[in-house]
């Protein structure tokens, strides 16, 4: 049977744990909140965009349909957001894959996010077709 010094070293060691997962867990909570769920803006338009692109839609066939996304990346430098994200589409006739970047300043919500880059490859090869294409620093 433990003795009453380690019992309380023990309780205090599962104290920090709880301290130390709640902090983890606050920092994942801030990340959502004004990441994911605040892309969702930059999203929506980039697929709206893609959707009535007359190059994506002679490349693919339309309708165009947005499948999943993977590779999502946030980027929390300063006063900035920037993701980058990839989404799987497709057309009546082929698929491809777009490519989603945008960026906006970190405290002002009301600020649209800006899109970077949004670009279509098709699948089989070929160039991207460039919807938004921007050049910057960032890249």
């Amino acid at each position: 049977m433990p003795t009453l010094p380690s019992v309380a070293r023990l309780e205090v060691q599962i104290a920090w744990l709880l301290v130390g997962l709640g902090l983890i867990g606050l920092v994942i909570s801030q990340i959502d909140r004004d990441g994911i769920r605040y892309i969702r803006s930059a999203y929506q338009d980039a697929i709206a965009r893609v959707e009535e692109h007359p190059e994506v839609i002679a490349a693919l066939g339309g309708p165009i349909e947005a499948r999943w996304w993977r590779d999502l990346d946030i980027a929390i430098d300063g006063r900035e957001r920037r993701f980058q994200m990839h989404v799987a589409i497709e057309g009546s006739r082929s698929d491809g894959e777009l490519t989603i970047r945008a960026h906006r300043r970190r405290h002002s919500r009301a600020t649209p996010w800006q899109l970077d880059r949004l670009s279509v490859r098709p699948r089989g090869g070929g160039p991207p077709i460039e919807i938004v294409a921007i050049s910057s620093s960032r890249e």
